[in-house]
């Protein structure tokens, strides 16, 4: 379930992509909830799954971060996205000030086709509208999202 609270603006910077290679190093953005930022929000990179359906996507090794106290992250650890591939990336739990904690926080982003070479993306509410509306065929949840056959629907 996505917790979604608050307007956030839409700040995704364009994602560098090349068509050879797949390692991955260079992503870092900002999470934010309601307009306020996020603090120790676990940030992950996930692929889409080519295999099934709504099946369970891949989580590169060396592919998260936590945000800082004013909702920074950083992932500057290579990993493999391999070319053709669908990248995404989820915050999940942090506190974004007043209530404490929220473990049922979860925002996300797309960062689009494989390899993202490098990427500055702002995580929030509209992001993850965005995001949620555009997969909702292809996914049960942030954990589950994939497409079987063709990739044109998921590319699109």
């Amino acid at each position: 379930m996505l917790a979604l609270t608050g307007c956030g603006g839409l700040g995704v910077s364009p994602i560098s992509t090349t068509t050879t290679g797949a390692a991955v190093q260079g992503i870092h953005g900002h999470v934010t909830g309601g307009q306020q930022p996020v603090s120790a929000s676990a940030v992950q990179v996930y692929l889409v799954s080519s295999g099934a359906l709504k099946g369970v996507s891949t989580v590169p090794v060396g592919a998260s971060a936590t945000t800082d106290g004013n909702g920074n992250f950083s992932i500057a650890t290579s990993y493999t996205c391999p070319t053709g591939s669908y990248a995404y990336i989820v915050a999940t739990g942090g506190n974004s000030g007043g209530g404490g904690a929220n473990p049922a926080t979860a925002l996300m982003a797309g960062l689009g086709p494989c390899p993202v070479t490098s990427a500055v993306v702002n995580i929030n509410e509209v992001t993850t509208v965005a995001s949620v509306y555009a997969l909702a065929p292809f996914m049960a949840d942030y954990k589950h999202i994939g497409y079987a056959g063709s990739a044109t629907g998921i590319a699109n």
